[in-house]
């Protein structure tokens, strides 16, 4: 037994075969699963009124209730809601007032989110495997991604656990079409990153980052690799952003029509803009809805009459805020020039930062465990990068497009995020890098040319497989942690 360990610790054999079955443990782990997503909802979410969930909840309804001619309103795209509408039966109604939604409809949505997360979860293990190219990196990312994070969300009926799962597969997709752009890949890319954008509009930067990195991508060929672009290069890259436009066309189309604007949304074109620091954003961000701009082009003279009707409404709610904000003047409608008027350099600068030191305190608290082990996996990488650090440069200017596509996408996303949390949205857009960045580190781990032996008298260790093991031990005493504690001693919903 000695020998046999020493052997694989050496790199000298391979996985006993029993490993081979070791996958048919997440068969197990499925019902424990959902007892804890179930577990932590009975224990926290009780208000449909909290973060928005009613809105999803309200058109799926009315999708179901109108064969799905409703119009959506452009502030969250409809994806989640669509997959939630089936689900609906006349039973749900409400049975004082018509158009509020039912507890019932709440706790239906709720167990449809919980079944939704274990099919992406199993969804993405198969990913995972595919891409990391072994069974044991695909059930650690599986498990970091459904214990330390899913399970905290699966019992809220928000999009952002279907939104995450296609994120981390586009992700991937378009940074496969950096190094190795086929037709299939890039039509795959463009339709899996047009559904996500169905389903939360965050998917937008991703696509334009990928518009710029394949540009980078043609020119780094041609000036490093000597490879002039070919034509058929080119026209796989154009197919992505093609296919995404595509199958998004009556989304956009149905928003161009009203709005001027294929991709209009009141959180871009307004919301995002008001400003942060006090309660006065909460009301610009109401004046802005109450006048109706998600459904229909609002003026200034519309916002600003909502402003004034809004503040004679807190009177009697609010009078301390009340007085505060009947001592200023009307502001003008929240938009990116008024913001940039209104703000120093300094100023804008300081948002996104104050964002991001805001939320790494949240994650710290909220979700321990996978914030720790995230942690982990960086100082595995950066362990592996250093024994490796030759042939990490090679590697580096052999697929700089790469580099620039992935430090693009974390540093982009992170300062847009930290700059949403000025409207205290808290930290669910935050974590929606946290599955990319774990199969990122799981991925770079993985690689065939990351196995390094260190030589240690007559003998040696595979640092690779030292590394996955302490990560697999590690990683099992956080589930364990969340499972029997963290799961249910602090809110983290959202």
């Amino acid at each position: 037994m000695k020998d046999r360990i020493v052997a694989f610790f050496s790199g000298e054999s391979e996985l006993p075969r029993w490993f081979r079955w070791l996958p048919l443990g997440l068969l197990v782990l499925i019902p424990l699963y959902m007892h804890a997503a179930r577990g932590h909802t009975a224990t926290w979410n009780h208000d449909l009124y909290q973060n928005d969930q009613k809105v999803y909840l309200r058109i799926a309804q009315k999708l179901k209730t109108t064969d799905y001619e409703y119009f959506t309103p452009r502030q969250r795209t409809p994806g989640f809601s669509y997959v939630l509408a089936p689900f609906w039966k006349d039973d749900y109604l409400h049975q004082e007032k018509r158009s509020r939604v039912s507890e019932v409809w709440f706790e239906k949505g709720k167990q449809v989110n919980i079944w939704l997360s274990t099919i992406l979860l199993i969804g993405l293990y198969f990913f995972f495997h595919a891409t990391t190219g072994g069974a044991i990196p695909a059930m650690m990312a599986t498990l970091a991604s459904g214990f330390l994070l899913y399970v905290f969300r699966a019992g809220y009926t928000q999009p952002e656990l279907l939104y995450w799962s296609l994120n981390v597969v586009a992700y991937y997709l378009l940074m496969r079409m950096l190094w190795a752009p086929t037709w299939k890949v890039a039509i795959t890319g463009g339709f899996v990153s047009g559904v996500a954008f169905f389903v939360k509009a965050g998917t937008q930067p991703l696509l334009l980052l990928f518009v710029v990195s394949f540009g980078v991508k043609l020119l780094w060929d041609w000036l490093y690799h000597k490879r002039r672009p070919q034509l058929v290069t080119i026209l796989q890259g154009a197919t992505v952003p093609l296919v995404f436009a595509t199958v998004l066309a009556p989304y956009l189309h149905g928003t161009y029509k009203v709005f001027g604007d294929p991709f209009y949304s009141t959180y871009s074109k307004y919301i995002m803009w008001v400003k942060a620091g006090d309660d006065s954003f909460k009301h610009e961000m109401y004046a802005i809805m109450n006048a109706g701009a998600a459904d229909h082009p609002i003026t200034e003279q519309d916002f600003q009459k909502t402003w004034n009707d809004n503040i004679e409404m807190m009177k009697e709610k609010s009078p301390d805020l009340w007085k505060t904000l009947s001592a200023q003047p009307t502001p003008d409608l929240p938009t990116l020039e008024r913001y940039l008027r209104d703000h120093t350099a300094a100023e804008i600068i300081a948002r996104p930062i104050d964002g991001l030191v805001t939320n790494h305190k949240r994650i710290q608290k909220y979700y321990t465990s996978a914030y720790s082990f995230l942690g982990l996996c960086l100082c595995a990488a950066g362990i592996l990068t250093l024994f490796n650090y030759q042939n990490m440069w090679k590697l580096v200017c052999g697929n700089l497009p790469v580099v620039f596509y992935i430090t693009g996408f974390f540093t982009g996303y992170l300062v847009l995020y930290g700059w949403y949390d000025g409207l205290r949205i808290g930290a669910r857009l935050i974590l929606s890098l946290y599955v990319p960045a774990i199969f990122s580190l799981i991925w770079f781990l993985s690689r065939k040319d990351n196995k390094i032996v260190i030589k240690i008298g007559k003998g040696g260790i595979d640092l690779q497989r030292v590394l996955f093991t302490l990560l697999f031990i590690a990683l099992a005493v956080k589930v364990v942690a969340v499972l029997t504690g963290e799961l249910y001693a602090e809110y983290s919903g959202a």
